[in-house]
Parts: C-alpha cells; sequence; structure tokens
C-alpha cells in the first residue's frame, strides 16, 4: 500500500487498506503513488489509474469518487514520476506530460495551483524527469535542465512556464 490516505487507491474499491498483499494486477513495469491514487506502466508501456478520480472530492473518501478498478490513460508510456497531487509523465517519443496540481499564477510571494485531471503536454526532446512537492523538474536530451512551479519560497524561484536551468545536467533526483 502506499500513498498518505489509501482510500480504495488499488482498483478493488472494496476497503480502504489491507494488511494482506493482494495480486491487483499482471504485467507492470513501474508503480508510483500520490496521496489518494495509484500509476501504473503496464508492460505494453500503457498508463493507468486507480484511487480517486479527483483528489478535491476525497474528503471524506466514498464509494462514489473511488475508481473501481484501473483505467487506462495513456500509451507510449516511459516513466512516471509522482508526489502528493504532483505527476509528469514522460513519453517514449521524449514528450512530456503533467497533471495533478499545476502552477496557475504568482502573486508576491506565493504561488497559486489549479488541479488538472487530464495530461497536458509540456515540452518535447525531454530525457529524465523529477518531481517534489510544488516543483517539476525535467533535463532535456541536450543536457539543459528546466524547472516550473515552487523551486524557493521566493517570486525568484517560482515559475508557472518551464524556465531553464542556467546548468547542464546528467541527471536529476527529488528527496521524496
Amino acid at each position: 500500500s502506499c500513498g498518505y490516505n489509501n482510500y480504495g487507491q488499488l482498483g478493488l474499491g472494496d476497503t480502504t487498506d489491507r494488511d494482506v498483499f493482494t495480486q491487483v494486477i499482471n504485467d507492470v513495469k513501474q508503480v508510483e503513488c500520490g496521496n489518494n491514487f495509484v500509476f501504473i506502466i503496464k508492460n505494453d508501456d500503457s498508463l493507468w489509474i486507480s484511487g480517486v478520480k479527483d483528489y478535491r472530492d476525497s474528503l471524506p473518501p466514498s464509494k462514489n469518487n473511488l475508481l473501481s478498478d484501473f483505467i487506462k490513460i495513456q500509451t507510449d508510456v516511459k516513466e512516471i514520476a509522482v508526489f502528493d497531487e504532483n505527476i509528469m509523465i514522460l513519453k517514449n517519443d521524449s514528450s512530456l506530460f503533467c497533471m495533478g496540481n499545476l502552477p496557475k499564477e504568482i502573486k508576491s510571494n506565493s504561488m497559486k495551483f489549479q488541479y488538472v485531471s487530464n495530461p497536458i503536454f509540456i515540452d518535447s526532446g525531454v530525457k529524465k524527469i523529477s518531481v517534489g512537492n510544488k516543483c517539476f523538474i525535467y533535463v532535456k536530451e541536450d543536457g539543459s535542465t528546466y524547472y516550473f512551479g515552487k523551486l524557493s519560497s521566493s517570486s525568484i524561484g517560482m515559475s508557472i512556464e518551464p524556465k531553464k536551468i542556467p546548468y547542464k545536467s546528467i541527471d536529476i533526483s527529488t528527496d521524496r
């Protein structure tokens, strides 16, 4: 089990938590968990989600806002990165998509976020992704590094659109 709330997020919908391992799905290449949902990439590179349909409706959890099974949402997915409600999806063609809590506007030293329930295109030519608390970071194939969201608490470290960091990278990671 993963995530903080574990509200039936494994596609079974019959209980909010389990203390016994249960086989849920076969042929899984990668699993990533958010607060109220689970993403999987199957061996055929398809991306699936289970759990709460929209985290804004998750309190209190109920049968009405839980997916009853895993739902396929994309194909040709290479990898995903998830932190809470921040989701990055890297496709096999090096295109980057994001969903979840995405930055919407900056006012003074405060950033507002908007929940996006379907993946939206962000950039192409991406080779590595990483996501943290309200911060999305990625490395392009030429080694250039970009971020958007909240890199620091000052307005200088906040960006709604991808912003280039003045360093080349070969790898990135966040402390999840």
